[in-house]
Order: structure tokens, then C-alpha cells, then sequence
């Protein structure tokens, strides 16, 4: 069990270094000269990095090892980090922001594939729980370090580059080699988009909408006059709570009748947010549903494939479908951003918009007859993450 903390205390320390710094940009962003189309690129730069590390950084790891990639793209973070410091220029800032996205998704896969082979059968669902949990509470515990920074200074840019920069220590220290670990052979989208087309399709509008609330949720509490590190930090939070019960209850429920209702209930903190009082305490409350009705969408949409592929698709489907989340997250930010330059406020119209389009699709599809492994499996929550996929399906693969 000792095995688990290098990886994961690096891993925690690199979710706490640029959790804050997404928020940061946003806001800081709002507050300067930049239009919302400019904001959209830019983050939508961020996850294409992450989307394009997810096939292209397997290669390193089997040259070089886990440990020499975490420390390399920690270094990679920390200069594209205090390179966005030094002038404001959306070509340049986009460029930073793709590395950084593109080192989060190297240093991701270095510490989870770590994970994925240091733990065995009887630990493996513990060791995705532990590394579920310690994801959530530093994105949400980072949220809190913008409150001791102060406005319109170079802090927020040196305090991401200084906690990045450690995490990659409790790596460097240990006194051995990481094991080596298998990487998955990536899916066809389409493939398992024939298979199960709405839990399949929830995959690609998770990456949509999720994207569009990272990237412009803090603009929306700002402009709204309420905290924006707490607006972020409640919606955080209410995924990381609520998608536990509500994947326990898809379990027990037909899981199309719970995505169903999943989207009804997600309208309505959505809309309430749309029309809502401004610089009101009911925005945190509404923040904490919508977090956690949408962040649940994706793994019920998951568990729905998983119900209807064979033991040998579970690893090739994961990929697909963590592809798809990673297309998503690349377009939503951009197309948000037309929706936002009108008013902040229509965020959450393309959010109802995009929950209104995956429930059409659940009523024009049909859900296959028959579950392939006799009975559906259990539902486990996961963060959403382009390179968690040998982690999440050997457990799975584990309760078929």
C-alpha cells in the first residue's frame, strides 16, 4: 500500500497547482482586455493538449519510464506557466496553454498508470477510490488559494509554477523504479456508438458542457458578483458527492431511466443560474446541483457501454469513449464562447441546449436488448481523465 503515496501525493500537488490557475486565467481574463472568443480559445488549447497527450505520451514512458516523464513535464508546466506571466497574447497564451494541457495529460499518465500496475485484484478498486477522491479535493481545496493571493499581481502565475514544481519530488525521491505498466489500445468511437448510441453520445456532450463550465464559470461569478474560487469550489464539490448516490441508484434502476432523469434534474440549477438574483447565496447551492447531476452524466453514460460490450471491448471502449469526452472539452469552450459574448449569463443556455440535444438522442436511440455480460455492472465513480483508462476497466473487468 505504500507504493500508492509518491504517486499520488505528485499527482495531488500537480491537480492543486493548476486547479486554481484555470480560474485564475478565466477572471483574469474577464478583467482584461480579452473577448470570451479569445477566452474559448485559449482553453480550448488547454485540453487539446491533454486530448493529444493521451495517445502520444505511452511511447515516452516505455522509453524513458514513469518517473523522468513526471519530472520532465513538470518543468514543461512550470515554464509555460510563468511564460503566460510576462505579456498577454492569445497566440502565445493559447501555445502555453497547449503545453500545459499537453504536460497535465503526460504527468496524468505517468502517476495513474504508476497506480495501475503498483495495485493488484484485491486492492485495485481501492486504489481507484483513493485516486478519485485525491483528484476532487485538491481541485476543490485549490479553489481556496485565490483568496490569500493578491488582485493584479504575478503571484497567482509564481504560487501555480512553485506547487507544480514540487510535485514532481515525491516522485524523484523514491528509492526505486516505478513498475512498468500496459497501456490501452484505443477503440473506434463509431463502434461502440453503434453499440449503445446514448450512453456513448453522453461521453462526447460530458466533454461539452463540462468544458464550457470550467472555462467560463468563474467569468459568470465574477460578473455576477459573487466569489468566483467558491462558485467553482461548490460545483466541485457537488460532483465529487453526488455522483456516488446517483451511480449506486443506476445500480438498481434501469441506468437509461436514471441518465433520463439525470438531465431533467440537471436543468434545473441550469436554468435557475440562467435567470438568476445577481450576487445571491442561492449560486453556490444551484453550482452544487449543477456539478453534480452533469459530473455524473459520464460515468453512467460509461457503465451504460460497459453493460453492452464484451470482456475483451472494456479497455478499447474506455479509450473510445475518454476520446470523445477529450473531442468535446476541446469544442465546448469555443462554442461557448459565441453564447458568452452576448452575456455571461447564456453560458447556461448552451448548457440546457446541450443537455436538451443528449436527451433528444436517448429518445430517437434504441437501448440494445440484451446485456452482454448477463447482468449490468457496478457503477464506479471516475474522474474524467483522457489517461485513467487501464485503472477504471481492470476494475470493472474485475466485477463481470
Amino acid at each position: 500500500m505504500l507504493s500508492f503515496i509518491p504517486p499520488l501525493s505528485s499527482l495531488s500537488l500537480m491537480v492543486l497547482g493548476t486547479s486554481f490557475f484555470m480560474t485564475f486565467i478565466t477572471v483574469h481574463l474577464k478583467q482584461q482586455i480579452a473577448t470570451d472568443f479569445e477566452i474559448g480559445v485559449i482553453h480550448a488549447s488547454y485540453y487539446a493538449g491533454i486530448l493529444v497527450s493521451s495517445f502520444s505520451v505511452t511511447r515516452m514512458i516505455q522509453t524513458v519510464g514513469h518517473i523522468r516523464v513526471i519530472a520532465a513535464f513538470c518543468g514543461v508546466t512550470v515554464t509555460a506557466t510563468l511564460l503566460q506571466s510576462y505579456h498577454y497574447d492569445v497566440i502565445l497564451w493559447s501555445i502555453c496553454r497547449f503545453f500545459a494541457g499537453y504536460s497535465l495529460g503526460a504527468f496524468y499518465i505517468g502517476t495513474q498508470s504508476w497506480i495501475t500496475a503498483a495495485t493488484e485484484n484485491h486492492n485495485r478498486g481501492f486504489g481507484l477510490a483513493v485516486y478519485t477522491l485525491v483528484i476532487y479535493l485538491a481541485q476543490a481545496l485549490s479553489q481556496e488559494l485565490l483568496f490569500i493571493l493578491p488582485d493584479e499581481s504575478h503571484a497567482p502565475f509564481i504560487l501555480s509554477a512553485l506547487i507544480v514544481g514540487l510535485a514532481g519530488v515525491p516522485a524523484l525521491l523514491i528509492p526505486r523504479n516505478a513498475p512498468s505498466a500496459s497501456f490501452a489500445t484505443p477503440g473506434k468511437f463509431r463502434h461502440f456508438l453503434r453499440i449503445e448510441p446514448f450512453g456513448t453520445s453522453t461521453a462526447l456532450v460530458s466533454g461539452l458542457v463540462l468544458s464550457a463550465i470550467y472555462s467560463f464559470g468563474p467569468a459568470y461569478a465574477f460578473v455576477s458578483g459573487v466569489s468566483a474560487p467558491r462558485f467553482m469550489g461548490s460545483l466541485i464539490i457537488g460532483g465529487a458527492v453526488l455522483q456516488w448516490p446517483i451511480g449506486k441508484l443506476s445500480d438498481k434502476v434501469r441506468r437509461r431511466k436514471v441518465l433520463y432523469g439525470v438531465i431533467l434534474f440537471s436543468l434545473l440549477p441550469v436554468l435557475y443560474l440562467l435567470f438568476a438574483p445577481l450576487a445571491h447565496w442561492s449560486l453556490y447551492l444551484a453550482a452544487f446541483f449543477a456539478g453534480g447531476f452533469i459530473v455524473s452524466l459520464y460515468p453512467i453514460g460509461v457503465s451504460m457501454v460497459y453493460d453492452y460490450v464484451k470482456r475483451d471491448d472494456i479497455v478499447p471502449s474506455t479509450s473510445a469513449l475518454l476520446f470523445a469526452y477529450g473531442i468535446g472539452s476541446v469544442v465546448g469552450p469555443v462554442i461557448t464562447s459565441h453564447f458568452t459574448e452576448r452575456s455571461v449569463n447564456l453560458l447556461f443556455l448552451y448548457l440546457a441546449l446541450s443537455l436538451l440535444l443528449l436527451f433528444g438522442i436517448g429518445l430517437i436511440t434504441r437501448e440494445p436488448k440484451y446485456f452482454i455480460n448477463e447482468k449490468p455492472v457496478d457503477f464506479i465513480p471516475v474522474p474524467r481523465s483522457p489517461v485513467a483508462v487501464e485503472l477504471e476497466s481492470r476494475v470493472f473487468e474485475e466485477k463481470l
